[in-house]
């Protein structure tokens, strides 16, 4: 799916709700790996799921609302988030 070029967000609600969007367009998801494992974020059948696997296991995060995915979001990773597109 191409997006239109719009401006990039100026605040920081705004980008949250790019996000939001983009991950609800079933599009995107956010991935992640490092020493200490491998983790994935998706929208799945209308639902959130965070998934992390590593040497301790595998775990299953679904976050209840888009409150508690952004906040957890935002406490994680907020400074290391980059979009791309294709």
């Amino acid at each position: 799916m191409k997006w239109p070029c719009l401006p990039p967000p100026a605040t920081i609600e705004q980008c949250q709700q790019l996000l939001l969007a983009r991950f609800k367009s079933g599009h995107y998801i956010l991935a992640s790996a490092d020493k200490q494992g491998y983790r994935t974020l998706c929208y799945y059948r209308q639902t959130f799921l965070f998934v992390a696997m590593g040497d301790e296991g595998t775990s299953l995060l679904r976050p209840s609302t888009d409150d508690h995915l952004l906040g957890h979001l935002w406490q994680k990773a907020s400074g290391k988030i980059i979009m791309v597109d294709n």
